[in-house]
C-alpha cells in the first residue's frame, strides 16, 4: 500500500521523510484500508518515515496483524533535493538534475541514491520477504517509487517502471510461486 496523501504531495515537492498526511490523505487510507480486512494480513511491514507511518495508524484500525518498522522499503532518498520543487531542485544543481532526467536509474541525486542504489533495496527486499514469509500474506505500508520498482522487477522489466501509476492509498498485490513465477499481479485503486 502506498501512503495516503501527503503535505509534500499537495506542495509538488520531493518527499521529506518527516511530511505529514493530509485529511485528505487520511481518509484515501480508511477508504481502500476496508479492503484489506478481506486479504488475511499475516504481518505488516511499515517504512519508518511520518507518511508511512501515519498511514500504519489508520490500516491498523482495520487489521489484526502484527506489524514492524522496515527500513529497506523506504522511498528512493532524494538527499538534498527533499523538499524542493523540480525547479528549484534544477536552480540549486542544474548539471545534476539534468544527468538525472537522462539517466534517472544510474544518477544518483545530491547525498541521495539512484533508482539502481535503490533496485538493489528491492531485491534485497524480495529475497527477505521470500525467506522470511514464503507462505504468509504480508503488507507493506512504503512509498509509489518504491512500489513501482518492486512491480518493474517482479515483471522482470525495469524499463515499464515509469508506466505505473500508483496512486496515493492504492494497493498493489503481488502473489510469487516456485521459482520466482508470478502467479497473481493487481493494483486496486478505489
Amino acid at each position: 500500500m502506498r501512503h495516503g496523501e501527503s503535505v509534500d504531495n499537495v506542495l509538488k515537492v520531493f518527499p521529506r521523510d518527516d511530511c505529514d498526511l493530509t485529511e485528505l490523505g487520511r481518509k484515501q487510507v480508511r477508504d481502500n484500508s476496508k479492503y484489506l480486512s478481506e486479504m488475511n494480513i499475516d504481518e505488516v511491514l511499515v517504512s519508518p518515515y511520518i507518511r508511512t507511518l501515519q498511514t500504519y495508524e489508520e490500516v491498523s484500525k482495520y487489521l489484526d496483524a502484527p506489524h514492524k518498522i522496515y527500513n529497506d522499503i523506504h522511498e528512493v532518498n532524494s538527499g538534498l533535493i527533499k523538499g524542493l520543487t523540480f525547479e528549484e531542485s534544477q536552480d540549486a544543481f542544474p548539471e545534476i538534475m539534468n544527468n538525472w532526467m537522462e539517466d534517472i536509474f544510474n544518477v544518483r541525486l545530491p547525498n541521495g541514491e539512484s533508482y539502481s542504489d535503490a533496485l538493489e533495496r528491492v531485491e534485497g527486499v524480495i529475497e527477505y520477504l521470500k525467506e522470511n514469509y514464503r507462505d504468509s500474506t504480508v503488507l507493506l505500508v512504503t512509498h509509489g517509487g518504491f512500489i513501482r520498482l518492486m512491480l518493474a522487477y517482479v515483471l522482470e522489466d525495469i524499463s515499464i517502471y515509469g508506466k505505473f501509476d500508483i496512486t496515493n492509498a492504492s494497493l498493489s498485490a503481488v502473489t510469487l510461486g516456485e521459482h520466482n513465477k508470478i502467479l497473481y499481479v493487481n493494483h486496486i485503486n478505489r
